[in-house]
This record gives structure tokens, C-alpha cells and sequence, in this order.
């Protein structure tokens, strides 16, 4: 009695925590498509502030960060709080803020990569210069985009089915 109880129970522990691992991948399609969206978003306007409104890096980090959701937001305030303490530069609080944005989104290191190279052109040049490789990014992130879709309508459910089917095998496998 005991033992077909704790059978049960390991047998339901292991469909649970490899459903749970096939949803977790299935998220990570799920959610990249929506995050290279909000990351182009916040290129467009972080190329808008520098462009027309003139606004100093910090405070064109700092707005982003409020008008955009995490984890573009989380981000853009790393990056406004690093460059708003005195000698640092525009670079490495980009690359803080990539790091938290790495940590919490599903995007890939192509993807991160397309933005990291925007590290070294912020604050050196002219408006019209950061503008141009913003907007390069944004188109880059465009393409990311695209193919990110295409995987996520590939592959989303796939992992989900994968997650609870492999599981179940696991189960009748050990018994």
C-alpha cells in the first residue's frame, strides 16, 4: 500500500517538474518575439530623444525606463543610475544595462549582440551619427524579430507537448 503510494506521488513529482522544464522553454519562445518588439520600441524613441529633443543620455534613460515595460525598463534604469554617478562613461553603463536585460529577458546573445555594438557610439558623436546606428539596430532587431516568430510558432508548442509527454515516458519507464 505504501509503496504503489509513494509511487504515485515520485510519479507525479516527475511529470510536474519536466512539464514544468517544457514550459519553461516554451516561455522563452514565447516571450522573445514580445521582447526584441519592446527593445526596438525603446531604440526608436532613445533615437528620438538624442535627435530632436536634445536630451542628455541619463535623462533619456531615465524616461525610457518609466515609459517602458520590464525588462526594457529595468534596462534603460541601470543604465540612467550608473551614468547619472559622476565618471562613468556611456559605454559601460550600457553594458550594465544589457547585463540586466540579458539576466531577465529571453533574448538571445545575436540579439544582445546587435545592441551591445550601440555601447561604443553613444555620447562619442554627433545626434545625427546615434541616430543612424540606432536606427540600424532597430532595423537589425527588426530581422531578429522575424525569425524569432517563425521559431516561436515552430517550436512553442512543441516543448510544452515534449515537456508532459517525456515525462509521462519517464514515468512508465521507472515503473
Amino acid at each position: 500500500m505504501w509503496l504503489l503510494l509513494i509511487k504515485i506521488v515520485a510519479s507525479g513529482f516527475i511529470i510536474l517538474a519536466t512539464t514544468t522544464i517544457g514550459f519553461e522553454i516554451s516561455r522563452r519562445y514565447r516571450d522573445r518575439p514580445r521582447h526584441l518588439r519592446q527593445l526596438q520600441s525603446a531604440l526608436q524613441g532613445l533615437a528620438t530623444e538624442i535627435s530632436y529633443g536634445v536630451t542628455p543620455l541619463p535623462e533619456a534613460f531615465a524616461t525610457l525606463a518609466t515609459t517602458h515595460r520590464s525588462p526594457i525598463s529595468d534596462m534603460f534604469q541601470v543604465a540612467a543610475q550608473h551614468l547619472s554617478m559622476p565618471g562613468n562613461t556611456a559605454q559601460a553603463a550600457w553594458e550594465l544595462g544589457l547585463e540586466a536585460l540579458a539576466r531577465q529577458s529571453a533574448l538571445g546573445t545575436r540579439d544582445l549582440m546587435v545592441v551591445r555594438q550601440l555601447g561604443a557610439v553613444l555620447g562619442l558623436s554627433d545626434s545625427r551619427d546615434q541616430e543612424r546606428h540606432l536606427l540600424l539596430a532597430v532595423q537589425h532587431l527588426e530581422r531578429e524579430a522575424m525569425t524569432a516568430e517563425a521559431e516561436r510558432q515552430q517550436n512553442e508548442r512543441m516543448w510544452r507537448y515534449l515537456g508532459v509527454l517525456s515525462g509521462l515516458l519517464l514515468v512508465i519507464v521507472l515503473v
